[in-house]
């Protein structure tokens, strides 16, 4: 069982959130060096007044996991002042999620989101 934490945020730039985010999932991430042949996405990507974090990253065990999804999700980070809804065609809140992979079990069992939270609300 691999577990993961996902997230696709729009931290608005003058918080400085974006960079931090990547930051910390990338020390997490290298943690896990027995998972380094999984799939793996940790990036910001500069707009004019938003910061878009993007991560898709497997982690060591499900304390890490649990660990790195409460960092995203602090109160004082995962906060209406610093994240907003995606706008136009990407539409949508912005999210954080941990979840489980069993596609290395035998036989492969299915992902499953262990916690998810979304903003708006």
């Amino acid at each position: 069982m691999v577990h993961r934490v996902r997230a696709r945020v729009r931290f608005t730039k003058s918080s400085g959130l974006g960079p931090w985010a990547k930051a910390q999932m990338d020390a997490r991430y290298a943690q896990a060096i027995h998972l380094n042949e999984e799939p793996k996405r940790n990036e910001v990507v500069a707009g004019e007044d938003h910061d878009i974090f993007i991560c898709d990253l497997p982690l060591m065990n499900e304390a890490h996991a649990v660990d790195a999804f409460n960092t995203l999700t602090a109160a004082s980070v995962f906060h209406p002042q610093h994240v907003s809804a995606f706008p136009g065609e990407d539409g949508g809140p912005s999210w954080v999620e941990r979840h489980t992979c069993g596609h290395d079990e035998d036989p492969p069992q299915p992902c499953v989101v262990q916690q998810r939270k979304e903003l708006p609300e």
